[in-house]
């Protein structure tokens, strides 16, 4: 009890740092973090986990082999970013060494930053071992829902959403995964998401992760135009912040794109930017693929 007390303490005192991280409003977090005279464990956390989404090079200048092994994760997490696929080996013999360890492996912002990678990776089965058991803990839940999404179990995700609505069902990362759950479920389920999506932008304003969401919504629901100025204003939000753009951004605005039936040259600049800032990005190796599989047909016919 007094273990489940102290978590709720935890999660109540950083409730706003967690909502703008989620909402991906990242300088906000920095921002609230640098005016506090004092941070505890879990504000540094989300500290560095914004600062990573916005200036890596400043996660790997501050935390060092002396910093708590929960920071270092996201350091590590960053390291397996940017890591080639020949030296991402390492990433998960460091994770490993820490997952073991008796007092380390309990740690719950390592065992997300754990399965986060995992996730990346798309080792689903080893990402979900790690929240699996996530108690109070709505990120953990959180991490669920993403996972069984991916997996194409919606009704483990439906499961998740609901034990997270149980613990709080006004929160924002419940309101998120809500609107994931239900823009995967489609029909109906979509009008339902695009209002919860609106009701988090006129409580915190428009951010990229919402406004990205938004777009799908739209685009489930045949308002193409509202699609691509969603996506047009996403993108401009990254352009703002000096922030590159995501891939989420770039690969919707392109689909947005070509439902609107807009110029090729349009079309081109955007794909040219995903190629330039993600050239090993898998959906621009999919349309690599498709394209090749289409000459070689096409040769046939000739």
């Amino acid at each position: 009890v007094g273990f489940k007390l102290i978590l709720l303490s935890v999660m109540e005192e950083t409730r706003t740092l967690r909502n703008n991280y989620y909402l991906g409003h990242y300088g906000k977090v920095i921002d609230e973090v640098k005016g506090f005279s004092s941070e505890s464990p879990a504000e540094l956390a989300f500290y560095y986990r914004a600062l990573l989404e916005t200036n890596p090079a400043l996660v790997f200048k501050n935390i060092t082999d002396r910093s708590p092994t929960a920071l270092q994760a996201i350091k590590l997490l960053g390291t397996y970013r940017t890591a080639m696929e020949d030296n991402k080996e390492l990433v998960f013999e460091t994770l490993n060494e820490w997952l073991s360890d008796e007092i380390l492996g309990n740690d719950p912002t390592l065992n997300l930053i754990a399965s986060q990678i995992y996730f990346e990776e798309k080792n689903f089965k080893d990402a979900l071992r790690l929240v699996i058991n996530g108690g109070e803990n709505l990120e953990m839940h959180g991490m669920c829902v993403q996972i069984y999404l991916k997996m194409d179990r919606v009704d483990l995700a439906a499961k998740a959403c609901a034990v997270m609505a149980d613990i709080d069902d006004d929160d924002v990362l419940t309101q998120l995964c809500t609107a994931w759950l239900n823009i995967t479920q489609g029909g109906s389920k979509i009008t339902e998401a695009s209002f919860l999506l609106q009701e988090l932008v006129d409580k915190f304003g428009p951010s990229i992760p919402v406004l990205v969401s938004a777009a799908v919504c739209q685009m489930h629901l045949a308002n193409f135009a509202d699609s691509n100025n969603y996506l047009k204003q996403a993108r401009a939000l990254a352009l703002e912040t000096n922030s590159k753009v995501s891939p989420d951004t770039l690969i919707n605005y392109i689909v947005a794109l070509n439902l609107n039936k807009r110029a090729p040259e349009i079309i081109n600049k955007i794909t040219g930017e995903l190629s330039d800032s993600y050239p090993n990005h898998p959906w621009l190796q999919t349309q690599k693929e498709m394209e090749s599989l289409f000459d070689t047909h096409a040769a046939k016919y000739i």
